[in-house]
């Protein structure tokens, strides 16, 4: 048993590889072998990093106007998204066939169903962005709303070997005509 403690949050695992994904991922993670939860409860308390980023706002540029806000969530074998159009205009979306669009004003809301991801996984999280990116398009620059540090952090700084998905995700991004800016503020997605 391992406890873990990186900025913004901290966990007990059970086996080394989960150990070495965080330290994969993160800078300066401190973490020990432990043979009880409450020895890695008692570690994490006196290790806890009180000072972290809780906000970002605007990482990145996107056109002032003629850019899509963008947000995701993975649910219970599907994904939703909410994409608004306000700075953009009108949008009208081509999905596949099991997938659900629903417009409402300046905002479109998409279900893609039979889709298992964990909401856990960071590869997961880059595998619902790869997908909402490519159905927006190359040429419009998006302002994406991501759930949490460690995706900001995936796609910022993550310079490591392991995940092919990461590299796949800042290529896409690299491609793009149109920029990405990333926010880590959430929002309802379900109407």
């Amino acid at each position: 048993m391992y406890a873990v403690v990186v900025p913004g949050f901290s966990c007990i695992y059970e086996t080394w590889a989960e150990v070495e994904r965080i330290k994969a991922l993160y800078f300066y993670p401190k973490f020990a072998k432990v043979r009880t939860e409450e020895e890695a409860q008692e570690f994490i308390r006196r290790n806890r990093m009180r000072h972290y980023i809780t906000d970002v706002y605007n990482y990145g540029d996107v056109m002032k106007d003629l850019h899509v806000k963008a947000w995701y969530k993975i649910g219970n074998n599907c994904v939703f998204y909410k994409i608004n159009t306000k700075k953009l205009g009108h949008v009208k979306m081509h999905v596949e066939d099991d997938a659900l669009v629903e417009y409402h004003g300046d905002d479109i809301y998409i279900r893609l169903n039979n889709i298992k991801l964990s909401p856990k996984a960071i590869n997961s999280h880059l595998a619902a962005i790869y997908n909402l990116l490519l159905n927006i398009g190359r040429y419009v620059d998006v302002q994406l709303y991501l759930p949490n540090f460690s995706i900001y952090y995936a796609l910022t700084n993550y310079s490591g070997q392991k995940s092919k998905q990461i590299p796949m995700v800042k290529q896409l991004i690299e491609d793009r005509e149109g920029n990405v800016s990333f926010n880590l503020i959430g929002v309802n997605l379900e109407q």
